[in-house]
């Protein structure tokens, strides 16, 4: 799979170091429910207790593996609006929010138009900070523009490869098996496959699953109350109560 969304992508930074493939994705972890009419978001008034222990994950691993914090809750929060900017004096570049940018940017200064009172006096020094234009892609080995901002206030963090060793997140690309064995000098790769009786029981626990075997109890249930005595609906329903 070379997606690593939600549960994978918390999974990935957790780990000592992230590699990706060429064609992967890594990001897109925002809590959703799931319930009988499909996937939903999670209402308002329950955001905070959906989201604290995600982001804790998060900003724990951040701090262990050098992680912007800013974006690793940019995956989760899809009202962060993140920027890239650079020290125009130190090179030294940070992710930030939209009202931090603005303060580093000089955004929120009115600008004084000159006067009779005011023509003498110096005009406000350059800001220390400057949006980042370009950054290194490695997969085409060549600068490339900078898409500001990095994340937008109605989307989620989702990075290409080429994007999450240029945020920090990914230290290289690898092509196959055999590469990533020469990379961290492994005689085998070990691969953790699901069981039988874990697909069986995600399989069981999936809510089209669960709505069918509901519906079969109250229907086998209806019938067995509307017919006297024990029946093959009575059966059923004790069948897929079990099961459910």
């Amino acid at each position: 799979n070379p997606n690593a969304h939600s549960g994978g992508a918390l999974v990935a930074m957790a780990c000592d170091e992230i590699v990706m493939a060429r064609s992967s994705r890594i990001g897109d972890s925002q809590v959703i429910m799931g319930g009988p009419g499909g996937v939903t978001a999670v209402p308002e008034e329950l955001q905070p207790k959906a989201y604290t222990p995600v982001l804790h994950d998060f900003r724990t691993s951040a701090r262990k593996n050098g992680y912007s914090q800013v974006l690793c809750e940019a995956l989760v929060i899809p009202e962060r609006e993140v920027w890239w900017l650079e020290n125009v004096k130190t090179g030294e570049r940070e992710f930030v929010f939209d009202d931090e940018k603005v303060k580093r940017l000089g955004e929120d200064k009115p600008s004084a138009a000159p006067s009779a009172e005011n023509v003498d006096i110096a005009p406000p020094p350059a800001p220390e900070w400057k949006l980042v234009q370009k950054y290194h892609d490695p997969v085409l080995d060549m600068e490339v523009p900078t898409l500001q901002p990095i994340v937008r206030d109605d989307q989620l963090l989702e990075m290409s490869p080429s994007e999450a060793i240029a945020f920090g997140f990914s230290k290289g690309i690898v092509t196959d098996e055999g590469d990533l064995r020469t990379r961290y000098g492994l005689g085998t790769l070990i691969r953790l496959k699901p069981l039988w009786s874990e697909s069986l029981a995600l399989w069981l626990t999936s809510i089209y699953v669960r709505g069918f075997l509901l519906l079969v109890i109250f229907l086998s249930a209806y019938v067995e109350f509307h017919a006297p005595g024990l029946s093959l609906a009575g059966l059923v329903a004790l069948i897929a109560l079990a099961i459910f």
